[in-house]
């Protein structure tokens, strides 16, 4: 029987190999048909036989008796049962026989013959097969296949469509096996037996690689792509470099390595089996993120694969199903800032959104010069990206990243990184004027906005008026310029003067691009710089500069010939400054203006020579007030009068009014003019001509309305201005009488041995009213002014009695003079002076009667004629003889009785007995007394 086989079998091969046209005379017989006759073990019942069916199968599994598929007759043990389940969907076997016999040498699947179909006799073939040592295609036979090494190097060198469309099918086979019932030899249902086994079998492709690994291979990182997270382009940014350039290997592996299974070589059903027999799982965010951290550590990405990693990071950050990976994110995340062509990263916490997306108004002109200062923006391509239409959520990826820790550049920081530019030559010498007004014009703002303080301003430098501003860097501390003088003085011209004034006196002021074509920036420019130590230019602060210049003849001349004008010409411009300024300052600051030039501010006189100006006037406006003063001035006297120049310059009541309140320059005014006259009679009256004092006096007497509105002006007046006295001396004014009238000439004598002093009448005189160019009436009325009185009768009177008391004045003559004066004026005299007259006037007494002579009425009546003689002997001067007691006072006196009366006869008697009668010259008929 076993000859027989092999005869058969042998036959086999041959018509396999038979050129056509040469038949063979041996009948053919089916492979499958001879199985039929093997008998097995426990098919014979004879002891016997059943030995030599047992001998025959032991003499079978010995001999190359089994046809395979490629022909040849291979022991019953190098063959294999090929399995209808290993199946591609083409019906073409998933391993063929050259695949098998390169995976696993030496077996070969038996040929299609031997089993002829699925009949009964292809099962009762299979069977002996199997008995005579055959082997089925069973689950380990296939994994083994698997994880051979001619295997692995079969499948890399298919072309790589070919390779994963039979992966493919491959895995879509081992779900299908794992699906099998465990008492199938193909079935996969042990996972546990099976797994350890198929992770070392080299038939994972990874993406992006033609490599061929085994789960073992791959370690830890290797994973299925959740197609939720994103599409392939989103996996293969995630791909480690080793793995796409085809050098994975375990020892390569590492935590920043992740390896994606090639999607193409899984069909959706298939990617059960690779999680449940190889146990692979699907990606999760978190890994994902802590890979795209661990590479930016490494430093193993490019700028793009960074940006694309982080905006899938993005889109998928709600799902991360923990809060760790956002905190990782906020504490490793690096991104790209600066320029275009920048490649430096910073944490998350360091990095600031780019101008142009942030909220803080900042103009994104400056982010160049912040990010000099030190200000990380974030990097174009992720303001492009968000603005790119193609990626969802670009308004929400800036939300995201401020998230993560992301920042907007405060104004207030911005300023702080401006102004740090400054403190640095080198970031300060390659500066723009572009750049630096940009700056300026961000700082004004900010400053007024209270995000900058003055200490922080103190930094700032600036340009300076002699620096040519578009080809320098900004070079000079605010505290070494000023503010341009037109900040205060509306007339630029005058400004520009006075700015050429204060530079030689050693100011310098900021360059012109700081106040000229700024609009309505130029208030808020103006207060930032005057914060950051640039000094104003207030009146006062000019003033206080300007009078340096007149501290000396010599500095002034200096600063006018550095100007190429004269002295007069500099001060000139100097005036019309403090005029222009006069009316914008406050009452307090006039006051401090005032102060300061009324000490320093000279001024040029009518002399010649520099003074003060508030020792200076202005001429009198009258030209009879400037006559007097040059005739005041030849007599040493007069006024300082200012130079013609200035004086002209006061024509202006605005500049007058400055010069007279603010310089301190007095305007020659009448009362000024009456004040030097006064002065010039104090100091040089001995000097003063008669013609002088008149016309002086005529001045007065046109303007004796001014000295009676001038209490302090008219006692001056009266303790300087000397009058000619009658006597020929000099008097003040009330010491002096008008000369007596017509009615009073008779006692003019007495009045002046009386003491009474009268004015001279040459002032009153004709040719002297003509000297003063007054009327004679103006005259009068100053002299009354001045305290020249009126000798009226009770004044006369007084006088009068002076003279009697002093003893003086008592000739008989001269006293009946004065009885008769006041007999005639008794109802003009004031009571005073009545009550004066009773008091000291003395009148002379009748002398008593004689006995002796007068014995009889014819020779009393003698007596009394011969005393009535006494005052016909009034003018022979005959007084000498008359007793002092013969005067009394008229109180004590008694009229004489009437003639040839009864009391007449008496007199005598009556004088005995102590009666003192009045002399009878008083009531002569005469005198009517």
């Amino acid at each position: 029987m076993a000859a027989l086989w092999n005869h058969q079998q042998l036959s086999l091969k041959q018509e396999e190999h038979q050129q056509p046209g040469y038949p063979d005379s041996c009948p053919s017989i089916s492979s499958a048909m001879l199985l039929q006759y093997l008998p097995l073990p426990g098919e014979v019942p004879n002891q016997f036989l059943g030995k030599a069916a047992v001998g025959m199968l032991q003499l079978l599994q010995q001999q190359p008796c089994v046809l395979t598929e490629s022909g040849q007759l291979a022991k019953p043990a190098c063959t294999l049962l090929p399995s209808t389940l290993l199946r591609r969907p083409d019906g073409r076997p998933l391993i063929s026989i050259e695949w098998l016999m390169q995976g696993l040498p030496g077996v070969e699947y038996v040929h299609p013959s031997v089993l002829a179909d699925s009949s009964a006799a292809g099962r009762r073939a299979a069977a002996v097969l199997q008995q005579l040592g055959a082997k089925v295609m069973d689950s380990k036979t296939l994994v083994s296949w698997l994880q051979a090494d001619g295997t692995c190097e079969l499948l890399q060198q298919l072309p790589a469509a070919e390779r994963t469309e039979w992966l493919n099918d491959l895995f879509t086979t081992l779900n299908m096996l794992q699906m099998q019932p465990a008492d199938s030899p193909l079935s996969l249902a042990d996972v546990s037996t099976w797994r350890p086994r198929l992770s070392a079998a080299r038939i994972l492709q990874l993406s992006g690689s033609k490599q061929l690994v085994s789960k073992n291979d791959a370690g830890q990182q290797l994973y299925i792509w959740d197609w939720s997270l994103g599409s392939q382009q989103d996996m293969e940014l995630f791909i480690s470099p080793s793995t796409s350039n085809g050098t994975t290997d375990s020892s390569s592996a590492s935590a920043t390595q992740l390896q994606f299974l090639d999607p193409a070589i899984l069909s959706s059903d298939s990617v059960g089996v690779v999680q449940r027999l190889l146990g692979l799982k699907r990606v999760q965010p978190e890994q994902l993120v802590e890979h795209f951290l661990s590479l930016q550590e490494t430093g193993d990405f490019t700028d793009q694969k960074h940006l694309q990693q982080l905006l899938f990071v993005f889109r998928n950050c709600s799902k991360l199903k923990a809060d760790a990976a956002e905190q990782q994110l906020k504490s490793r995340l690096f991104l790209r800032t600066g320029a275009v062509e920048s490649d430096t990263y910073h944490r998350v916490n360091l990095a600031y959104a780019p101008l142009a997306v942030g909220h803080n108004s900042i103009p994104a002109a400056l982010a160049d010069d912040l990010t000099a200062a030190g200000v990380h923006f974030l990097h174009v391509q992720y303001r492009d990206c968000a603005q790119d239409a193609n990626i969802q959520g670009g308004s929400e990826l800036w939300g995201w990243l401020r998230r993560l820790g992301l920042k907007d550049l405060t104004r207030a920081e911005a300023a702080k990184h401006l102004l740090s530019l400054y403190d640095s030559s080198s970031t300060r010498d390659s500066m723009t004027q572009q750049q630096h007004m940009q700056h300026l014009q961000f700082l004004a703002a900010a400053y007024d906005e209270r995000h900058i303080t003055d200490q922080q301003l103190q930094s700032l430098y600036v340009y300076s008026e002699q620096q040519p501003a578009a080809q320098a860097a900004p070079a000079a501390k605010c505290s070494q310029l000023r503010w341009p003088v037109s900040g205060w003085c509306s007339r630029i011209m005058l400004a520009q003067s006075i700015e050429s004034q204060l530079r030689t006196a050693g100011w310098s002021f900021v360059h012109p691009c700081y106040h000229q074509n700024l609009g309505d920036e130029r208030h808020a420019m103006r207060a930032m710089l005057f914060r950051a130590g640039v000094q104003q230019s207030k009146p006062l602060q000019v003033v206080s500069k300007l009078l340096e210049l007149h501290s000396s003849s010599k500095h002034q001349q200096e600063a006018a010939a550095a100007l190429s004008i004269t002295a007069q010409d500099l001060v000139l411009l100097q005036l019309e400054y403090l005029a222009d300024s006069y009316g914008k300052v406050s009452a307090v600051v006039r006051n401090q203006l005032a102060d300061l030039c009324q000490k320093q501010f000279r001024l040029q006189s009518s002399s010649g020579e520099w003074a003060l100006a508030s020792k200076l006037h202005l001429p009198p406006h009258d030209s009879t007030s400037r006559d007097l003063l040059a005739d005041l001035g030849q007599s040493g006297g007069g006024l300082q009068l200012v130079a013609a120049d200035f004086a002209e310059f006061a024509t202006d009541d605005g500049q007058r009014l400055m010069l007279t309140k603010l310089l301190g320059v007095k305007q020659a005014d009448t009362a000024v003019v009456i004040r030097a006259v006064a002065d010039l009679h104090s100091r040089s009256s001995d000097v003063l001509s008669i013609q002088q004092r008149l016309r002086h006096l005529g001045y007065l007497a046109r303007h004796a309305s001014v000295l009676q509105e001038s209490e302090s002006l008219l006692s001056l007046v009266q303790q300087s201005i000397l009058l000619p006295s009658s006597i020929g001396n000099y008097c003040r004014a009330d010491q002096l009488f008008l000369p007596l009238g017509s009615h009073f000439h008779s006692l003019q004598e007495d009045m002046d041995a009386a003491g009474m002093c009268f004015l001279d009448s040459i002032v009153s005189s004709d040719s002297s009213i003509s000297s003063a160019g007054v009327r004679k009436e103006v005259l009068d009325s100053l002299l009354t002014v001045l305290g020249v009185k009126r000798a009226d009768e009770s004044r006369v009177v007084q006088y009068m009695m002076k003279l009697h008391a002093s003893g003086r004045g008592t000739d008989t003559a001269s006293q009946l003079a004065h009885v008769h004066f006041i007999e005639a004026n008794w109802h003009n005299l004031n009571d005073s002076t009545k009550s004066l007259v009773r008091k000291q006037l003395q009148l002379r007494l009748q002398p008593p009667i004689d006995r002796r002579r007068c014995s009889s009425s014819s020779s009393f009546s003698s007596s009394v004629a011969d005393s009535s003689n006494i005052s016909e002997g009034v003018d022979s001067g005959s007084d000498a003889a008359v007793s002092e007691e013969f005067w009394a006072a008229p109180s004590s006196m008694y009229e004489l009785p009437a003639a040839n009366s009864q009391e007449w006869s008496l007199q005598g008697t009556m004088q005995q007995a102590g009666m003192k009668f009045l002399h009878t010259m008083y009531g002569s008929g005469e005198n009517g007394a």
